[in-house]
């Protein structure tokens, strides 16, 4: 998909991609150009104070890269589980029953890849004062 068939997406109506998608993507933004910034200090004399810090940011920074994509992909995956749960038959006391579980199940999940995304985008955003203070910004 590409940037402009994912806003498009994002603008409509539909339920996906949603909020924990976009969080998701904004942490692969930010996690791009925090890379960015300790590529644009290391090797560079004027910020040789900042080289240690840039190279250990960039080792914890890279993994954010695939996993935002990860967290944004199962974002959408599992609202749409939660939806899917939702429509799920409720005629029988046992149908009823499993479709309960399925929509417990299912929200649980859906909560958590968001936290994922929170946890990720809090540690992240941890190192960026320290970094903007020894780095080339």
């Amino acid at each position: 998909m590409t940037l402009r068939e994912y806003q498009t997406a994002l603008a409509s109506s539909s339920p996906t991609p949603g909020g924990g998608t976009a969080a998701a993507i904004a942490l692969g933004q930010a996690s791009a150009l925090t890379c960015m910034v300790c590529d644009l200090t290391i090797g560079r004399e004027k910020w040789k104070e900042g080289w240690a810090y840039a190279e250990e940011t960039v080792r914890e920074t890279i993994p954010l890269l695939t996993k935002s994509g990860i967290l944004a992909d199962d974002d959408s995956q599992a609202f749409d589980e939660v939806m899917a749960a939702y429509k799920l038959p409720r005629e029988t006391e046992s149908e009823k029953e499993n479709r309960r579980k399925a929509i417990k199940l299912s929200s649980l999940k859906a909560t958590n890849v968001p936290l994922e995304t929170a946890r990720l985008s809090l540690a992240l955003l941890e190192r960026l004062p320290q970094l903007a203070r020894v780095s080339n910004v």
